[in-house]
């Protein structure tokens, strides 16, 4: 429902779950992960 709400139509429970590994993915693809264990900031590298 939140997901609907942002987007302003509908969306299916899989759309969510496959967005949010892809953001996940993308997140571990940049280096956040260890940046927030060392608790250094870092500039991310872009994910095209």
């Amino acid at each position: 429902m939140l997901m609907a709400s942002l987007l302003g139509t509908p969306v299916s429970t899989g759309f969510v779950a496959r967005a949010l590994e892809r953001f996940a993915q993308r997140l571990a693809t940049s280096g956040f992960e260890e940046a927030m264990k060392t608790g250094r900031p870092r500039v991310f590298r872009t994910v095209g």
